[in-house]
């Protein structure tokens, strides 16, 4: 009996060992992964500073999320976003996928908008969106059943999105009012690379049509990016 239970205790150490391995590692996985399936989603490279993920408080942050422009734009990024909230639905992480989670909060935004004929770096950005989708999905974290692991966002917030506008030589800045998307991959859940495309298609889409007014002057008229689809 003794040395049964000394087996088990053996055991349950390994499991407690495992996990605390795999907690204390989830943040640069998540940072990982953003980083790679951002970079095949948008066709440029996408990095970030750091991530915090809490799963006993059921939240998280990721901070310093950049995404850069498109070959033969400026060497600015296109996005910089400063602070990004998640709150997570704990009980979603035992149950089937998807896993949900209540609300996803971007805090403040800066993107540089340089318009080209009828043409943007973020409609090119936007572009790729749309044609890289599914090379992006294969890059997704699978689940032991060989599928993408699946979210589903209740609801997001876009906050303080500061625009730069550059028209030849010719600039202005603008500024969004609070974008707000809701049940953002549905009952069934998106792979991370779907729920990407929904909040940059329709952020970029929000930020075309403001530029659009801003710059009706210059006799500037936007491309709709891709559709988004929630």
């Amino acid at each position: 009996m003794k040395k049964l239970l000394g087996i088990l205790g053996g055991i349950v150490l390994v499991v407690i060992v495992a996990v605390f391995v795999l907690l204390g590692s989830l943040d640069s996985i998540i940072k990982s992964q953003i980083e790679s399936v951002g970079t095949e989603l948008t066709g440029v490279a996408v990095t970030v500073d750091d991530v915090e993920i809490d799963l006993t408080k059921g939240a998280g942050q990721i901070t310093g999320l950049t995404i850069a422009n498109p070959d033969g734009y400026s060497s600015s990024p296109a996005f910089q976003l400063g602070l990004l909230k998640l709150k997570i639905d704990i009980g979603s992480l035992v149950e089937a996928q998807p896993i949900v989670l209540d609300t996803l909060v971007i805090e403040s935004m800066n993107t540089s908008l340089e318009l080209r004929g009828n043409t943007s770096n973020l409609n090119v950005i936007s572009e790729s969106v749309s044609k890289n989708a599914k090379s992006a999905e294969e890059k997704t974290t699978e689940t032991e059943g060989g599928k993408p692991l699946l979210i589903s966002i209740q609801k997001v917030f876009i906050n303080n999105v500061n625009i730069a506008i550059i028209s030849g030589e010719k600039k202005s800045s603008d500024k969004l009012p609070t974008i707000e998307l809701t049940n953002v991959g549905g009952k069934e859940g998106k792979s991370a690379a779907g729920i990407a495309s929904v909040v940059l298609s329709k952020l970029v889409s929000e930020i075309l049509k403001e530029a659009a007014m801003e710059q009706r002057d210059f006799g500037w008229c936007h491309q709709e990016p891709a559709g988004f689809t929630q």
